[in-house]
């Protein structure tokens, strides 16, 4: 067997891993998921079940899947690379990690967590990454929760640590039907309960982030999968475009067929406490220039395809504020 067609996926039925799944099955590969079992078992390829967090059970998975790329998409601590690490078995000749935007340093100052101006323009993969680890440690319950350790930085630190290569997928913040952020659903939401007129905070409504169509997303994470030149490398993953969030809502209004207007206001409140004047965005042609990527949806298609769905659940509940990239599942 080819071990560079035997993919195996560490969560591969989620929002973006059951997407994964499907266009790496499309591609002709080998496909292998690696689950807890909690939920339905994906149609296409084999199906194992073990917990990541022990590593008798992932290293008795590895083994019996024996892929040459592993895609780990649920890696959200530094232990859960530790664990990876000492798992792999003598098959793996390179690991995809799906990392997020979330590392880069203007993340930390659109937090208010760190100083600094404005950048000029998006960040490139070299750009520098935050100083402040763990970012979402304030909203943690306790230790116990996976806020407290959560951050893509360890884990990209410590899978370049080992002896695999390893390939760096950035995510944005990701879009589509089954979005458990509800990205384009609470911006329906908003669109709806406004009474036709949003009213929007100027900071918020100029503020500007990369965002991506979930299978765009998947398209990207499985090319990167199967291209071993990428093998090494760090890219960022989103669309090629930024459009601020008051364009961003005008896109979702044009999709839904909402004829109502959204006004910037000085005296509206903002969704969330941030620092508005620092953008998240990202500079997405590396994996366009090196691995001849391109969206297989795109953002038109892919908001019809959000409106629809929402339209089918009603009752849904409105999303989380901006301003927190998708990192995998």
């Amino acid at each position: 067997m080819n071990r560079r067609n035997a993919v195996t996926l560490l969560g591969g039925t989620g929002f973006i891993g059951g997407r994964v799944a499907d266009r790496l099955a499309d591609a002709g590969a080998d496909i292998t998921t690696i689950q807890r079992g909690l939920t339905p078992a994906p149609l296409r390829g084999t199906a194992l079940t073990a917990d990541r967090h022990s590593g008798a059970q992932l290293r008795a998975a590895l083994t019996m899947a024996a892929p040459g790329v592993l895609v780990d998409m649920v890696a959200y601590r530094a232990r859960d690379a530790e664990v990876l690490l000492e798992a792999l078995p003598g098959s793996i000749e390179r690991l995809v990690l799906v990392s997020s935007g979330d590392v880069y340093w203007t993340y930390a100052a659109f937090l208010g967590l760190a100083a600094g101006a404005p950048p000029a323009g998006p960040l490139e993969e070299g750009a520098s990454v935050r100083a402040v680890r763990h970012p979402y440690r304030a909203q943690a319950s306790g230790p116990d929760d996976l806020l407290y350790h959560y951050d893509k930085l360890d884990v990209e630190d410590v899978l370049r640590g080992g002896d695999v290569p390893v390939t760096v997928l950035r995510l944005p913040m990701v879009y589509g039907p089954g979005d458990p952020q509800e990205r384009v659903a609470g911006a329906l939401a908003r669109l709806e309960s406004s009474g036709g007129e949003l009213r929007i905070h100027p900071g918020e409504a100029r503020w500007r982030c990369t965002r991506g169509y979930v299978e765009d997303v998947a398209a990207a994470i499985a090319l990167a999968a199967l291209d071993p030149r990428a093998t090494g490398r760090t890219y960022n993953v989103g669309e090629a475009d930024a459009p601020a969030e008051g364009e961003w809502l005008e896109a979702v209004a044009g999709a839904a067929g909402w004829r109502g207007e959204i006004v910037p206001d000085p005296a509206a409140a903002a969704s969330r406490p941030a620092r508005w004047e620092f953008p998240l965005v990202t500079d997405t042609r590396r994996i366009r220039e090196e691995l001849d990527f391109h969206e297989v949806v795109g953002r038109a298609e892919g908001l019809r395809r959000c409106v629809r769905d929402a339209a089918r659940a009603p009752g849904a509940t409105a999303a989380a504020p901006p301003g927190r990239p998708t990192s995998g599942g």
